[in-house]
């Protein structure tokens, strides 16, 4: 098949114009598309067409259904050792099924194999270590370390294509591969040959068009003189892995090159995190040590330890399958999660417990002194954990840095070629592929990334809140703006320091009956440093998902010496008048002297770099340059509300006002923040400031009004509670009647009727943009949440006692009807590869009747949602709280009305009367 899709497009582009070409290629993409079987599923997707030609169609209308339409965490079929893990999914040896699990040389990383297996093990080794756990009351003592291999822990579909070409298919690779800016296409043939499969799908017709192919390949590139320590070659037989293997990353280079080259870094040598953390939801995690030696779970013999506990007689005869709910269930009953469960001293533990959450001053202020005084004396008296040794190293190193000279710690794959500036949002290790054209995944990567940081922070105590353009996206529907490509969160920076000293490199691990998602804590090494300083580290650290290299970005608010913005010169005016500066600084102990170079002041350090050239790059000087030069600007400038003051007599100032700020020079107050509100945010249960509205005001331009906002081609429509691009928009409504097969809306699109909604979601249902359609109807009950929650907020017949309550009984009570707005990103790649392999073996007409037939059931479940919200009667606003009393949230709150001046200040209420 492959071969004849290649074969036809090279006759395409040979032979016709271009709009021909363009024509032809889209037809042959869609037959491709159709033909192709995602190899490794075509057996379970045959499995599941038994019985007769309705039956068929019925399972292929119901997979269909779910794989698009529905986000609940369900598996479609089972996970076998027979038919999923042993059965062979590229190659030549494909479909063929091995004998024993000696014989895998690749596999793939199912959730269900390896959740079954690693907590097993930790069922086990807890089990064998009893004596010590119950000796121990404190609960101190070690757990054992587990195995681990990023090959377990990582998606590596696509780069296993290339293990199965080199190991089973005799495919040659050097190092060259991995370095040119794009791929030889004679290599790259004879590898999709040997696999049977596509190496990848972004842009993957570019390689077809031979003057494209002549520019790129005549473009300067790497692979003509690779240095050694860029990439090896290893000697004997290599399992799980290429013969030859990156050890250093390079990104002038194609995205699908980049992917397969990072691939290989992870695998190859990406050290191990330092623990595994276990979620059970928002309520508690779990935390393991990792080995420091790579080791998966076929290498380490954890698989057939599994086996040879688990496989009965019966199993060895038939096909054991791997239940890892009922393992994990199992395991949060085990003496495993008693040992483990992570519990941190210092935590913010009561906020389970409060409708808002107060902040206090001491949560922007930390001993960084007093902490490594204790932390020396844990590891003098060797009772000292890998995490805290880890964090005492970096806070060591963290406060030897001056503010001008801190290196970055965080790259982004940036410079990544042909990709549109898109790897900015992407960390450089963990890119796994373009992404961007399959936006339904991108959005539920998004969405999976959020949802468990803040399930994560909740489970740990530790204080977040949304912020920046994630705030703003959620001031409308609570979710994202549907353009952002990360997330931005705040935290106090006491507990920036309590992340950091207990999940810094820990790979956190979502609750596998709420999904799939693995991402990595990694906090930068200069986080005691809390001024702009060189401007190389405005990010203190991020959540990253460790499966695209998409992120949450964490910066800490704290009190230090930044000059406050302008925007805050009435503010600060006023509340100076009550401190007595002279008087305040009499005794003040200058919290951000460091040690060696970092104890100098920026003038001091200057001079110092003048006399001692030679211990300086040129990057370094510029950065010191530059930062002495803000500095000094700073005191002359005449606007400046701290104009003036020195470093140290604006920290004091800071700190009495209640000023607090993170690297980014964005301030945040007292009165701005506190207390924070607990809200919907993508359907788990977040924090924001207590005045929202006046928050952002300080950063963007906020309208007064909800209303129909358009903002760089995208515009934001109140009566669909969303955003959509605008030209998209007018086709769903089919301004001046475009298409003759479609209904036309009859008012304008910046006021929309009640009655224009059915002609709209039928024109969605009908012309095929399936990924917005899917979106917006899976997140219509937290947009419909979102607006509940402001009709509430902004009802003035309540007052602020009845409103606390309302809104606490619809966070626990209705939330959880809202469910996640997208599927799992793991469960949608893998539903979407059974589909195609099912409707490979429909016909043509087949696949169009059940698709238009889903599509057009969810048109008419969303006409229905929307008359039954609009009349008062949407079913998860009826609810019941603990004791039976009956609540019909239809019936509370104001109707915001077309004329509105919702967001003119923050809705009315005072909680610090309470």
């Amino acid at each position: 098949m492959i071969l004849f899709a290649k074969g036809c497009l090279r006759w395409v582009i040979a032979r016709r114009s271009l709009l021909q070409q363009v024509l032809l290629l889209s037809i042959i993409v869609l037959i491709v598309i159709k033909q192709m079987n995602y190899n490794s599923r075509e057996d379970e997707g045959t499995s599941l067409l038994t019985g007769s030609m309705g039956t068929k169609l019925d399972q292929a209308r119901a997979l269909y259904r779910k794989f698009k339409f529905k986000t609940e965490m369900v598996w479609p079929n089972e996970y076998t050792l027979k038919k999923s893990l042993l059965t062979v999914q590229f190659g030549p040896r494909k479909g063929q099924q091995l004998e024993s699990v000696d014989q895998l040389h690749h596999y793939e990383s199912d959730p269900r194999l390896v959740w079954s297996v690693y907590l097993d093990y930790a069922m086990n080794t807890a089990v064998t270590h009893q004596y010590e756990a119950h000796a121990d009351v404190t609960n101190e003592e070690p757990l054992p370390e587990m195995p681990f291999s990023w090959y377990d822990w990582t998606d590596h579909y696509d780069f296993d294509k290339l293990i199965a070409a080199v190991q089973d298919g005799g495919v040659e690779l050097g190092c060259d591969f991995f370095y040119d800016r794009a791929f030889d296409a004679g290599k790259l043939d004879e590898v999709e040959s040997a696999v049977g499969d596509y190496l990848f799908s972004y842009q993957r017709v570019k390689y077809y068009d031979p003057d494209w192919y002549k520019k790129i390949r005549s473009e300067r590139r790497m692979s003509d003189n690779i240095p050694e320590s860029y990439c090896r070659p290893v000697e004997g037989p290599v399992k799980f892995n290429l013969p030859v293997q990156v050890e250093e990353l390079h990104e002038d280079v194609r995205p699908e090159v980049y992917q397969m080259q990072a691939r290989s870094y992870v695998l190859t040598k990406l050290k191990n995190p330092l623990s595994i953390t276990v979620l059970e939801s928002a309520r508690s995690a779990y935390r393991f040590p990792l080995r420091t030696q790579s080791s998966n779970l076929v290498e380490s013999r954890l698989l057939d330890s599994y086996l040879s506990r688990h496989m009965t007689h019966a199993d060895r005869n038939s096909d054991y399958k791997f239940n890892h709910l009922q393992t994990y269930q199992d395991f949060l009953k085990s003496d495993a999660a008693f040992r483990s469960r992570v519990i941190i001293p210092d935590a913010q533990r009561t906020q389970e417990d409060e409708s808002a959450i107060p902040l206090k001053a001491s949560d922007f202020e930390f001993d960084v002194r007093a902490k490594i005084k204790e932390l020396e004396k844990l590891k003098e008296d060797k009772k000292i954990s890998p995490h805290d040794e880890q964090y005492l190293d970096s806070l060591k190193v963290s406060i030897s840095y001056h503010p001008a000279l801190q290196p970055k710690y965080l790259s982004e794959a940036v410079h990544i070629s042909q990709f549109g500036g898109m790897g900015y949002h992407r960390d450089k290790r963990f890119f796994n592929g373009g992404l961007v054209e399959e936006y339904q995944e991108y959005q539920s990567r998004l969405n999976s990334l959020i949802r468990t940081w803040l399930k994560f922070t909740r489970a740990n105590g530790l204080l977040t809140w949304v912020a920046h353009g994630s705030l703003y996206g959620y001031l409308y529907n609570g979710k994202n703006f549907p353009w952002d490509n990360d997330y931005d969160v705040q935290m106090p920076i006491r507990h920036l320091h309590l992340l950091s000293q207990y999940f810094n490199q820990s790979l956190v691990m979502e609750d596998p009956r709420e999904g799939n998602g693995k991402f990595l804590v990694d906090v930068g090494t200069s986080i005691t440093v809390r001024t702009n300083g060189n401007g190389q580290n405005n990010i203190d650290a991020r959540f990253i998902d460790v499966d695209s290299g998409l992120y949450v970005d964490i910066t800490g608010l704290s009190v230090s010496s930044n000059p406050q913005r302008e925007n805050f010169r009435d503010w600060y005016e006023e509340k100076k008048k009550s401190i007595n500066l002279e008087e305040g600084m009499k005794n003040f102990i200058f919290p951000e002297v460091g040690d060696g170079l970092a104890a100098m002041n920026i003038t001091d350090l200057l001079q110092y770099s003048k006399d001692h050239e030679q211990e300086f790059s040129s990057e370094q000087k510029g950065w010191i340059k530059n930062t002495e030069k803000n500095e000094r600007e700073h005191r002359e400038m005449k606007t400046a509300p701290q104009k003036g003051l020195t470093p140290q007599q604006r920290y004091f100032m800071n700190r009495e006002v209640g000023a607090y700020n993170c690297r980014n020079n964005h301030f945040v107050t007292m009165e701005l923040a506190s207390p924070l509100v607990k809200t919907i945010y993508h359907g788990v249960e977040a924090l924001v400031p207590y005045r929202v509205i006046m928050d952002l005001r300080k950063e963007y331009y906020v309208p007064e009004n909800l209303e129909f906002t358009v903002y760089q081609g995208n515009v934001y429509v109140p009566e669909l509670r969303s955003w959509f691009n605008l030209s998209i928009l007018k086709r769903f409504a089919n301004i001046r009647s475009w298409n003759a097969n479609l209904r036309e809306i009859k008012s304008n699109l910046n006021s929309l009727s009640q009655d224009d909604l059915d002609p709209l979601f039928e024109n969605m249902h009908s012309i095929g943009y399936t990924d917005l359609f899917s979106l917006y109807y899976s997140s219509y009950n937290a947009t419909a949440y979102r607006l509940k929650e402001l009709e509430i907020q902004y009802d003035t017949r309540l007052n602020k006692e009845d409103k606390e309550d309302v809104l606490e009984i619809m966070r626990h009570n209705v939330s959880p009807k809202v469910g996640s707005l997208v599927k799992d990103a793991t469960l949608y790649v893998y539903e979407k590869r059974l589909w195609e392999a099912i409707a490979q073996k429909l016909t043509r007409s087949e696949v169009k009747m059940i698709t238009e037939q889903v599509s057009y059931e969810i048109y008419k479940e969303l006409t229905t949602a929307a008359t039954n919200l609009y009349e008062k009667k949407y079913s998860i606003f009826v609810t019941t709280d603990e004791d039976g009393e009956t609540y019909n949230f239809n019936k509370i709150g104001t109707p915001i009305p077309k004329d509105n001046k919702l967001f003119e200040k923050d809705y009315p209420d005072d909680r610090r009367k309470k």
